[in-house]
């Protein structure tokens, strides 16, 4: 079947299954993802390096059947050339972090740390990063990076 609208609308949830695919003849790859909640997605599937990889394009009423086939086309001409997207958007989201949310996350992923470790991780900080401006704010238990320079 080819993904258009008509066709689309007309597809219900599946009531014996998490989620089922609807693929594209017209299309290889292109296919529309309908879960049990009746929720509607556009996705591709490919072969990524030895890897099945499904990268969803957007909900089906935010995207329309032929704006999702015009993404999913771009998608997989980059992926027919060599190119991984859902490496491109790691390696984007990567570059994005600043040394805060780094830090941040860190803090956040040790709760059960205690005070003096805190205190510890404090000086390191301003020692390491001493012509940044780091201020932390302790709250019980958690370190709060206030501010600092933002350096990448």
């Amino acid at each position: 079947m080819k993904l258009i609208k008509s066709v689309i609308d007309k597809i219900e949830s599946p009531l014996d299954r998490a989620q089922t695919f609807y693929r594209d003849k017209h299309l290889k790859g292109f296919a529309l993802r309908v879960t049990h909640y009746g929720q509607k997605s556009f996705v591709i599937e490919k072969l990524i390096k030895g890897k099945v990889r499904r990268i969803t394009l957007g909900r089906y009423g935010e995207l329309t059947a032929e704006m999702a086939r015009k993404e999913a086309l771009k998608l997989l001409g980059k992926i027919a050339t060599g190119i991984d997207p859902v490496a491109e958007k790691k390696h984007t989201n990567l570059q994005s972090i600043t040394l805060k949310q780094a830090v941040q996350d860190y803090l956040n992923s040790r709760k059960s740390l205690k005070a003096k470790t805190l205190n510890d991780y404090r000086k390191v900080f301003e020692l390491a990063f001493k012509n940044w401006r780091i201020i932390f704010k302790f709250e019980g238990q958690d370190a709060i990076l206030i501010d600092y320079l933002d350096y990448h």
